[in-house]
């Protein structure tokens, strides 16, 4: 049997056990953890690439320089989905495939993003902390039933968001560059342009992809346009909200609340939106159930076994690679 070597960055994989160990091992792959429990910059990626036939990365950095230093790297395995970390042409250049596993956290995502809903419309963080301070004083909310929701991104986090909603007898709008008619003729998913979604939207919840185009998509002139009653969530990358406007939002009752589990830097260290009230923070959970967790390890494990393999994996993230 091959043997291979390979890297597990990921900080969600490094020394956990499970079944994509299995598969790696099945396959004759030599498993490397990657020390420490620290997201790896280009730097440390590159000083441990070498030698290794394939990684399995987080939100690790894989720039040009990891690129050029893996002498022996045929793929490199995103344990998720997001590719903003990844330099995509300088991998397809050197031949090596660049998976990711679409389609294993959409439920996770989806149900975080309700369960902040739920806790910004009824107070649950500050009750909380109000009876163990030996308090019983109650804060009135709202109920999600009968309101707007507006779903910016209807990819398949969006779209698990859009069918909860609705079975919570909310109305969906949402934004996309790419129109689901499909979804439109069933009768309970509406489109509108932006502008229009944050003036109607009680709550606006972000399921876009990070890109140039969404970078800082919702600044200060999207926060104005919307409720000084609604909310906004984040459950997709930090990059898409000026977190500076935000702030300013939160202090002025631009909006009512909000609440992310994505940031541009992580852990915020220092942000001034950790110190509001109207704030609720998650640490880059949205994919963090148990069930999430595995069918994403395996299907990242399964990923680089079949380019090891010499076979086409189950997601590809840059295609032209195979024609060059």
């Amino acid at each position: 049997m091959s043997h291979y070597r390979v890297l597990i960055a990921s900080r969600s994989l490094r020394r956990i056990p499970g079944e994509h160990r299995t598969v790696l091992a099945a396959a004759g792959c030599d498993v490397v953890d990657a020390p420490g429990g620290q997201r790896l910059d280009g730097e440390a990626m590159a000083r441990l690439i070498p030698n290794m036939d394939g990684v399995i990365v987080g939100t690790d950095e894989v720039s040009a320089q990891v690129i050029e230093a893996g002498n022996r790297l045929k793929v490199v395995s995103k344990y998720g989905v997001g590719l903003d970390a990844i330099d995509l042409q300088a991998a397809s250049t050197a031949g090596v495939i660049v998976t990711y596993t679409p389609g294993t956290s959409q439920v996770a995502v989806a149900e975080l993003a309700l369960g902040l809903m739920f806790a910004l419309a009824r107070s649950i963080p500050q009750h909380n902390q109000i009876v163990k301070s030996g308090g019983w004083r109650r804060i009135a909310g709202i109920e999600l039933t009968g309101k707007t929701l507006g779903i910016i991104g209807l990819g398949r986090n969006g779209i698990e968001v859009a069918k909860r909603a609705h079975g919570l007898e909310m109305d969906v709008l949402y934004y996309d560059p790419v129109r689901r008619p499909d979804l439109e003729a069933q009768g309970w998913l509406v489109y509108a342009p932006l502008q229009r979604l944050l003036g109607r939207a009680d709550f606006v919840t972000l399921h876009c992809p990070f890109t140039a185009s969404t970078a800082n998509l919702i600044g200060e002139a999207e926060l104005r346009a919307m409720k000084a009653t609604a909310y906004l969530i984040n459950t997709a990358r930090g990059e898409i909200v000026d977190e500076e406007a935000l702030a300013r939002a939160l202090q002025n009752g631009w909006i009512a609340g909000a609440a992310s589990d994505a940031f541009h830097r992580e852990p915020p260290v220092a942000s001034p939106l950790l110190g509001l009230d109207s704030f609720l923070a998650c640490p880059h959970a949205g994919g963090a159930t148990r069930e999430s967790q595995r069918n994403t390890a395996i299907m990242a494990a399964r990923n680089v076994v079949l380019v090891l393999q010499g076979k086409r994996p189950l997601a590809v993230a840059n295609l032209d690679v195979y024609a060059a």
